[in-house]
């Protein structure tokens, strides 16, 4: 079989889990806002409110700072699809099928650094046919935490580039691949921090020949990847008290209520399209995969057995012991580390350590073929490859699909009831501080005068500005349907004017003077916006200063 055979049946081999997704119409999922936040996103790029915070429609149309808190950088890709004409419901699965092709690219390149070509393939596609990314995109519809498994591989891949060869692309390459693992989902970010911190240092101190070197351009990498995502980053953080985030912790959200028991953990092979539930009857899969952590084990025994003096060694070690302190997070023995640690009951569930977990047992799998692809090896490589993949397929292969189709475009999507729904969904969620509780009602079509009497006479807005246009009899107050939030502000006739939010939904109100009144209602960049903005602007221009400076050096 040629070669050219090979690589093009490995290709379509990689593609099957996503295969599904190529067809018309769209299926259910929890977290069923996709094709909303698309929407709503591009009515920011309309406005040019980019980068996009608040979103017009939402909170059952008060609007609310969505993408001040939650990671933007998908549905800044799907968005940009969906403006040169697909559709947004094709946007979606699009966005899905992107995880796959993202991953596969990433983890082959890394597998192929650390054992060689066909470890790199094995290691590819037992990451494709990971249970827990069937969880992610054919249950959950995670899309922020299936894009951040995307760039795992991304980023340690990277950190070896600059180790052994240390020029400005991989620098570049580092920069990127970090701050787009913490603009797709932070809380990723937060569980695989250990296992690359430990990687770091461990390779730093087999790199000693070029230490000062390599950590200068550690550091560069480190300050342009913090600088890349700030736009998002340092809102998100120090603009937590402005919105009612307490509800991301409590009730169903609470960790107590969603540890995974070992059985759920390695040998339970339910598939289910459910929810997780308190105890151990989910009606979700939340396994690593029974075939994944046994190939990763005989793996680890083959390297010890045969190249326990190699680097390789040392590399399936850390990886293994990471991955099983992962699943250890994941079960009900770890509540000890979980209320030690404050910050992580915001990753809500516990087994959302089952995506990094997955990245580590499916990198340490290819590790089982390090001894077979070498050069002096008799042993046959593509029976073994047979005898390997044929389980994996075998057995993940069912999860690799939707419960159900149904026929579906964007008009029926976002448009009735159905609309509604969008509007409504974790209505709770990044609500403004100043709202007491979600609003029972849809938001009127336009303002009204709280007090006296007058004329709504023109009424517009788009994503982050409304406009009115009103006679007044008197002295009046005006209430206007949305939501007070930092950076709001309001013009009467070309004056800004102080803004009321004391009331019961912190709706904006203000006074207008008797006559007539032309208003302009804008979000303004509040000092911490526009720092991150600026930073995040100088980190492109030093980033695209490098690209260009490499592509010299090259030549």
């Amino acid at each position: 079989m040629s070669k050219k055979i090979l690589v093009l049946f490995f290709i379509l081999i990689c593609l099957m889990p996503a295969m599904s997704l190529m067809r018309s119409g769209y299926f259910p999922m929890h977290d069923d806002m996709q094709a909303m936040r698309i929407h709503q996103m591009t009515l920011c790029f309309k406005d040019w409110q980019i980068p996009c915070r608040w979103v017009p429609d939402m909170g059952y149309g008060y609007g609310y700072p969505q993408f001040n808190y939650y990671p933007p950088l998908p549905y800044y890709v799907m968005t940009l699809i969906h403006l040169v004409g697909v559709s947004i419901i094709d946007s979606v699965k699009i966005g899905f099928i992107l995880t796959f092709i993202i991953s596969g690219i990433g983890m082959y390149l890394l597998g192929n650094k650390l054992w060689g070509k066909y470890g790199g393939g094995l290691s590819t596609l037992f990451y494709l046919y990971a249970p827990y990314r069937a969880v992610n995109v054919y249950d959950r519809g995670a899309m922020g935490e299936i894009w951040a498994m995307a760039f795992f591989p991304w980023v340690i891949w990277s950190m070896e580039r600059i180790w052994q060869r240390n020029k400005p692309i991989d620098i570049v390459l580092l920069s990127v691949s970090v701050s787009a693992l913490m603009t797709s989902h932070l809380l990723s970010t937060l569980m695989v921090a250990p296992l690359l911190m430990v990687w770091w240092l461990v390779r730093t101190f087999q790199h000693r020949k070029n230490l000062t070197q390599n950590l200068i351009s550690f550091v560069i990498s480190g300050l342009l990847s913090l600088g890349l995502s700030a736009y998002y980053v340092l809102p998100s953080l120090i603009e937590k008290p402005y919105a009612h985030l307490e509800t991301l912790t409590m009730g169903y959200f609470n960790y107590l209520a969603h540890f995974a028991t070992l059985k759920q953990l390695i040998t339970n092979t339910h598939w289910g399209y459910g929810s997780s539930l308190l105890g151990p009857h989910d009606d979700m899969s939340l396994s690593i995969g029974i075939w994944h952590i046994t190939i990763a084990i005989i793996a680890w025994v083959v390297i010890t057995i045969k190249f326990n003096k190699s680097k390789q060694y040392i590399w399936v070690n850390i990886l293994l012991i990471a991955g099983l302190g992962y699943l250890f997070l994941a079960h009900s023995k770890s509540t000890f580390i979980w209320k030690s640690i404050p910050m992580l009951e915001w990753l809500q569930f516990p087994w959302r350590f089952l995506a990094p977990a997955s990245f580590v047992f499916s990198l340490v799998a290819g590790a089982i073929l390090y001894f077979p692809s070498r050069k002096n090896s008799k042993v046959k490589i593509y029976e073994i490859i047979l005898i390997i993949c044929s389980p994996l397929i075998f057995l993940n292969i069912s999860y690799m699909r939707p419960s159900s189709w149904f026929p579906m475009t964007d008009h029926i999507k976002l448009s009735g009831e159905a609309w509604r729904k969008q509007q409504t969904i974790s209505i709770f969620d990044y609500l403004p501080i100043d709202a007491k509780l979600p609003p029972a009602e849809r938001a009127p079509d336009k303002p009204w005068f709280a007090t006296g009497v007058g004329k709504i006479i023109n009424y517009s807005k788009g994503s982050n500005w409304q406009k009115i246009e009103l006679n007044s009899s008197t002295k009046n107050i005006v209430s206007v349907p949305l939501f007070y939030y930092p950076g709001w502000q309001v013009r009467v006739n070309d004056q800004i004017v102080p803004i009321n939010k004391g009331n019961e939904l912190g709706l904006i109100t203000f006074e207008v003077n008797p006559g007539f009144s032309q208003v302009l209602i804008n979000l303004v960049n509040t000092p911490i916006r526009l720092i991150s903005n600026g930073i995040t602007l100088i980190s492109i221009l030093i980033t695209t200063w490098l690209i260009t400076r490499s592509f010299k050096y090259e030549n």
